[in-house]
């Protein structure tokens, strides 16, 4: 198993019923996104009076993208390049960062195989559905 720093991203990957770690991160960019949309209407009692903004909750995304090592060897090797080849390439994931806390959802995969033939590279991931975070306590 591959030294894993402190300020790494770990990532999880489920397997089965269990998650399991599939890689640290290194060089990481986590982007938590919420995209806000414009529901400003005139008030229909006073139309020529003032109006304010109101937004309503539009999209939510979480990426993360950033060099990897892989923790488990050539099994977790192998899965990564399972998900990234898969017709649909995505799976359910834990990323894990130790100051922060953790994001769970099932994200679409890209991922780029280190050519040193030790299990690095880079990966990138995006959201594909609803993503929980929970705060380190």
């Amino acid at each position: 198993m591959a030294k894993i720093l402190g300020r790494s991203i770990l990532l999880l990957v489920k397997i089965d019923a269990a998650f399991v770690p599939i890689a640290a991160l290194t060089g990481k960019n986590l982007s938590v996104n919420n995209e806000q949309i414009d529901a400003t209407a005139p008030d229909p009692d006073t139309p020529e009076g003032v109006q304010w903004r109101e937004s309503l909750a539009g999209t939510k995304a979480v990426d993360m993208s950033g060099d990897y090592t892989l923790v488990s060897g050539n099994a977790a090797q192998a899965k990564a390049i399972e998900i990234a080849m898969a017709e649909n390439p995505t799976a359910e994931f834990q990323m894990f960062y130790p100051t922060v806390g953790t994001w769970e959802g099932v994200f679409f995969v890209n991922l780029q195989l280190g050519e040193d033939g030790k299990g690095t590279g880079s990966i990138s991931l995006s959201s594909d559905g609803a993503v929980t975070f929970t705060a380190v306590a």
